[in-house]
């Protein structure tokens, strides 16, 4: 805290990641938890740069650069980079321009009695979300990888049969998907789970799904442009 009000945002990030991480009182960790978002929001999905954090830089865009290549250097999604930079168009970038990156990957932990996914930066806390999970324990714990994304999916409920096109508003799982495979613990071998949005958001911090992580429609905007396919990692435990 007087980090912060000294304004030494890097200082306070790093000190309340380390309390965070040691497990705080339990009346504490909404605090720990808000005040490292609110830092997060200052630090990292704004486009100022705090000189020498180690999470994020500023790179000088260099002929043949596209966002994507940027992106990628980084272990990042185009669609970050796009709205830290204020960039209306992922098609033009200047020679010479200046952008802020974010060091990647991203990954998550979600903790099923808690109800609650937790993202990291590498290995730095930086936010947290609620999430709902599936009926019965069925959401398996273990390590699993980000292997794909869609937005606005089309989706077929196994249980009915019934289906639902792409932009359809009533599609129970919302606008994004998050594709996931278990690569470890109960999780190995486990294919069709992911993460995704809701249009019943009084579900979040239950146990209604059919094993896949529900997220409120704004939550799950923001955690698919930070989890990518192919370097991030879920882990789900008890």
């Amino acid at each position: 805290m007087e980090a912060l009000q000294k304004g030494d945002l890097l200082t306070a990030r790093q000190l309340l990641s380390r309390a965070y991480e040691a497990g705080p009182a339990p009346a504490d960790v909404q605090q720990v938890r808000k005040k490292l978002t609110e830092l997060a929001g200052q630090t990292i999905f704004s486009k100022r740069q705090i000189p020498h954090d180690p999470l994020t830089a500023f790179v000088t865009v260099q002929s043949g650069d596209t966002l994507g290549k940027i992106a990628s250097r980084h272990f990042v999604s185009e669609d970050l980079l796009l709205a830290i930079n204020h960039i209306s168009n992922r098609n033009v970038i200047r020679l010479g321009q200046r952008l802020k990156v974010v060091r990647g990957p991203w990954h998550a932990i979600v903790s099923k009695s808690r109800h609650i996914m937790d993202v990291y930066l590498q290995d730095k806390f930086v936010c947290s979300f609620p999430v709902a999970l599936g009926m019965d324990g069925s959401t398996p714990t273990g390590l699993w990888k980000v292997v794909n994304q869609q937005s606005d999916p089309a989706w077929t409920d196994p249980r009915t049969g019934q289906r639902w096109h792409s932009l359809d508003p009533n599609n129970p799982i919302g606008e994004h998907w998050i594709g996931l495979q278990g690569v470890d613990g109960d999780a190995v071998g486990q294919v069709g789970y992911g993460i995704h949005g809701t249009i019943e958001p009084e579900t979040i911090g239950k146990d209604v799904s059919m094993g896949c992580i529900r997220m409120l429609p704004d939550d799950v905007a923001l955690v698919y442009k930070l989890l990518l396919p192919g370097h991030s990692y879920v882990l789900v435990t008890e």
